[in-house]
């Protein structure tokens, strides 16, 4: 349920699953370079991102945001393979 949910965070499952993610993009897809973003105001997001060696690109820009109906600050990110 939604409890074992919250006991998971932090235990790094994101941060596996999106090195798991690059390493197919960058085999299979032969992509050499990745943009990401997070939503400004999920800091814990960007944490994912960086550890997965994202870095911030410096832009900031609106994307959609579904669970709030409306746009948000996007922190954009880059990660070179």
């Amino acid at each position: 349920g939604l409890g074992d949910v919250y006991k998971r965070q932090g235990r790094g499952y994101a941060t596996e699953a999106l090195e798991g993610a690059l390493v197919w993009a960058s085999t299979r897809w032969k992509r050499r370079a990745l943009m990401a973003g997070h939503f400004a105001d999920n800091p814990a997001s960007g944490r994912v991102l960086e550890k997965a060696g994202f870095l911030y690109t410096g832009e900031t820009r609106p994307a959609f945001s579904r669970a709030r109906g409306e746009s948000a600050d996007t922190r954009m990110m880059v990660w070179l393979a």
